[in-house]
């Protein structure tokens, strides 16, 4: 990969995703997508919390689903499943 490529990957059927780009690569999520499930930036031992991404019953409002959060090799991308029969997922580009 390289600066100013697109990523983005998806979940399908209540599985998760753990985004952690390659060693000195740094990448822009711009957006997250996701039913019933949350969005973490993690470092493999502490988690913080990006948002909600919407629940069973309603779909997201695009207020939760465009973000600007940089991650990296070390403060990486985590979305826990979502139930059965949703999907998640994001989009980015590397910057680094």
């Amino acid at each position: 990969m390289a600066v100013g490529d697109i990523v983005n990957g998806i979940a399908t059927d209540g599985n998760t995703i753990t985004f952690q780009p390659a060693a000195s690569v740094s990448i822009m999520l711009s957006s997250v997508i996701g039913r019933a499930t949350g969005a973490y930036l993690i470092d493999g031992v502490s988690v913080g919390y990006i948002g909600n991404l919407g629940n069973a019953d309603a779909y997201m409002e695009p207020s939760d689903r465009v973000v600007k959060v940089f991650i990296n090799n070390t403060n990486y991308y985590y979305s826990a499943a979502s139930p059965v029969g949703n999907n998640s997922g994001y989009t980015g580009i590397q910057v680094q």
